[in-house]
């Protein structure tokens, strides 16, 4: 790290202890810096001001962005680089990146270096607020074919090293790999590390012992949880990262609940437009306070949440999530208007022998496919189970195919979603 590095961390230590009205005003200051940024150096941002008759000063608080209009990913991708990149900023200097692609609409966006560095500042927060030791090894299953393979001088002084795996390897080869470099930490999407744990069982040898596992990109389901932490041996944390935002939030023990980074990315939850009460449910739409060369304001993530009521008991300040239910569209929608989160649906397959990967295909709300890699004892009898105990899940009449498949491929590229919903809602 640089110093300048050193020292924006330590601002960021400092500002996870500050009382929600301290926070309230750092953020509101960090809004507005950023929204008159926007509007003086951005095309779309400047028309999406005019066109609702506003000015950044209008914008004081959170509440006061309900005056803006929504954006989400396929409005980002309708306008071109001069229109949502800032005219003072050059994009040759920036860091580039591509959302992953899940939702079928990949995004190219650019950051600052230095917003960069304040997006692993922010990441950085909270694998230290989680356990991490600064001079313990991380490795991190990653999804990219060909992994970054640099050692920066602050790994080669011991600190925050870190190691990248590619998840297109087989995960006989991610053990190999982290048998030999021995982290302290492992990091990866929920579905890459249920493999690289169910790889491990396979094996007869002692494999490696991390102290701490943090899993992020999907719902860390309970018998995802169960399986992780009794392999390993170790707590077992959930963090929710997005490309868009980075580190939006990361479970704390101690409050039972997940910090929102709400000094970094301004987040709302909202339900038809209107921000949801402590215990309900809503949409998650980000204000990223740290996205100076193409703004992303009011952005429509595609997860949903609950809002905690609670007050945090561990001495921070930063406020909490009770629950992170992952993709909309990972949803189950039924004819009565319910909606199944899909922490639910795992739980219908653990008394159901024979049962290996599994997905859930939903084309209305009448009627779900289910897709399952059979095993042995996935016979007759194991079918029926299954039947019966999704309809107690559901408790619905709606049409229910089970079909047998030998591979439930996988987008090297994306992560797996065992639940899919194209309900429209």
């Amino acid at each position: 790290m640089y110093a300048y590095q050193i020292f924006e961390l330590g601002k960021i230590l400092r500002a996870q202890r500050l009382s929600p009205a301290r926070l309230a005003k750092l953020q509101a200051e960090k809004l507005g810096r950023l929204l008159r940024h926007a509007c003086g150096h951005v095309p779309y941002v400047r028309r999406m001001f005019d066109s609702q008759g506003v000015v950044p000063e209008d914008i004081a608080r959170v509440e006061d962005l309900s005056r803006l209009p929504l954006t989400d990913k396929s409005f980002y991708q309708s306008l071109t680089p001069r229109e949502r990149g800032a005219d003072d900023i050059r994009a040759e200097r920036c860091k580039t990146f591509q959302t992953s692609g899940t939702t079928g609409l990949p995004l190219r966006f650019h950051m600052t270096r230095r917003d960069f560095t304040m997006r692993n500042l922010n990441s950085a927060r909270a694998y230290l607020a989680s356990g991490y030791k600064p001079r313990q090894r991380m490795a991190v299953l990653a999804g990219d074919r060909q992994v970054n393979e640099k050692r920066s001088w602050n790994e080669r002084l011991g600190l925050w090293r870190r190691r990248e795996i590619s998840s297109w390897k087989d995960p006989e080869q991610w053990l190999d790999e982290l048998e030999s470099w021995k982290p302290h930490v492992l990091v990866g999407r929920v579905t890459t590390l249920v493999l690289l744990a169910e790889a491990a069982r396979r094996r007869t040898r002692s494999v490696f012992a991390p102290r701490r596992v943090f899993a992020s990109a999907e719902v860390l389901d309970d018998p995802s949880r169960s399986l992780l932490a009794s392999t390993f041996g170790c707590p077992v944390l959930d963090f929710y990262f997005t490309f868009e935002g980075g580190c939006l939030a990361w479970e704390c023990p101690a409050c039972g609940g997940y910090h929102m980074n709400t000094d970094m990315v301004l987040i709302e939850v909202i339900r038809d437009g209107k921000p949801v009460s402590p215990g309900e449910e809503g949409e998650v739409v980000i204000t990223n306070l740290h996205s100076y060369a193409m703004p992303l304001i009011r952005y429509r993530q595609g997860d949903s949440v609950v809002l905690s009521g609670k007050e945090p008991r561990c001495g921070r300040g930063l406020p909490l999530l009770d629950r992170i239910y992952g993709r909309k569209e990972d949803l189950l929608v039924l004819r009565s208007g319910r909606r199944i989160p899909p922490q639910a649906v795992p739980h219908v397959f653990i008394p159901v022998p024979g049962v290996g990967r599994w997905q859930v295909v939903q084309t209305a709300v009448d009627r779900l496919t289910i897709f399952v890699e059979p095993k042995e004892g996935f016979d007759r009898a194991a079918r029926l189970l299954l039947r019966e105990e999704m309809m107690k899940l559901l408790r619905e009449d709606i049409h229910l195919e089970i079909i047998e498949a030998e591979s439930l491929q996988r987008d090297p590229s994306a992560k797996f979603r065992p639940i899919i919903c194209e309900v429209k809602r």
